[in-house]
Parts: structure tokens; C-alpha cells; sequence
């Protein structure tokens, strides 16, 4: 429906395209994943109420998800995809600091270390094929 609306609204006009691109999985670390009890998330919040959690210089995810779920939400961090290769079911909370690297972006070598140690999954590097939305025109909308 949102589609069609633009389509007549804006003459967007699209089409999908499959490419080979760089992505991360999102796998488990040897030793085996360190998640936490969604319910940890409660007390953390009261402990914190009124005040930021952030310590100075570094960054931070702090979010009650599943895998896939967080997979995402690293991949917005990211700027790539990236895919949830775990395994694991269920929802856990993620606590999870790294130094920032002072310019724009995830410092990934330090949130590489801090996912291996904090929750015990690791980011690993590939090349796979992914889904594109490329918009190939639009035009202001008339009266």
C-alpha cells in the first residue's frame, strides 16, 4: 500500500537487486556465549534511574533483543549487515561497552574484543549476496 502510494505520489519508480557485498555473521566465541536474563535489564534501569549508564569514552548497546534482533541493531551501528549464524533462541539483554574510537561510527576492533568478552559471540568477516532496493527516479509531487 506504501508502495503504490509513492508510486503515484512522488512516479517513484524501483527495482530489487541481488549483490555480492561485505556483511558480518554474528557467531558464538569459543568458550561458548556469555548472554544474560532479559529480567538483569529491570535492575539495571532502577540502578541507573535519573542518571546515564554511558562512562566517558566509551560506547555502548544496552538492549533486551534476540539474536537476529540484535544482529540488526549491530548493523545499523555498522553501516553492513549483519547476520545472526548462533543458533541460539530466545531473548537475552546485551550490556555492552567498548572504547570509542573519537571519530564517527563503531570503532569495530574494539567492538569486536568487547562482543568476544562480554557476551562471547564473535563478528566474523564474509562476502555474501544481499537484497537492494535501488530507487531509479522520483519527482516532487504535484499539487
Amino acid at each position: 500500500m506504501l508502495q503504490t502510494l509513492l508510486t503515484h505520489k512522488f512516479r517513484l519508480k524501483v527495482h530489487e537487486e541481488e549483490r555480492e557485498t561485505k556483511m558480518y555473521w554474528l557467531t558464538v566465541a569459543e568458550g561458548g556465549a556469555k548472554l544474560r536474563n532479559p529480567q538483569e535489564e529491570a535492575a539495571f534501569e532502577a540502578a541507573y534511574a535519573g542518571k546515564s549508564p554511558f562512562k566517558p569514552g566509551f560506547e555502548a548497546i544496552f538492549t533486551n533483543k534476540d539474536l537476529p534482533g540484535f544482529a540488526r541493531r549491530l548493523a545499523l551501528g555498522l553501516g553492513t549487515p549483519v547476520i545472526d549464524k548462533t543458533g541460539i533462541k530466545g531473548r537475552y539483554w546485551f550490556q555492552i561497552e567498548w572504547p570509542q574510537n573519537g571519530e564517527p561510527g563503531i570503532a569495530l576492533a574494539s567492538l569486536r574484543t568487547a562482543l568476544r568478552e562480554q557476551a562471547g559471540l564473535n563478528l566474523e568477516e564474509r562476502m555474501g549476496s544481499v537484497r537492494f532496493l535501488i530507487v531509479d527516479s522520483a519527482h516532487k509531487p504535484s499539487d
